[in-house]
């Protein structure tokens, strides 16, 4: 019987047509499963397949919270760095 297999992390990119920017989107792993640099091992699968697959693309967006240290630590690894700020404001529902 194989062992069995639980998807911990999800990472993405996205290439718009004609040779466009590439967009990073989101990276997640379980918290049960963060601390293993799960999220480093996947964001650098995804580039490696991104420059393999389409090296004339140079441009890669991507986007993290600003509390959120340990994605930026990752962020870091790979040279992005940040050249806007979003900010998104959520309105208390009990107001």
């Amino acid at each position: 019987m194989a062992p069995r297999r639980n998807l911990v992390g999800f990472t993405d990119l996205m290439a718009a047509a004609a040779g466009g920017d590439v967009f990073q989107n989101q990276t997640l792993v379980l918290p049960g499963h963060r601390g293993h640099r799960l999220g480093l091992a996947m964001k650098a699968a995804n580039l490696r397949a991104m420059r393999a697959d389409e090296p004339h693309r140079r441009l890669v967006h991507t986007w993290v919270a600003p509390g959120n240290q340990h994605m930026r630590a990752v962020n870091a690894v790979f040279g992005f760095q940040a050249v806007e700020l979003l900010d998104e404001w959520q309105r208390d529902p009990t107001c």
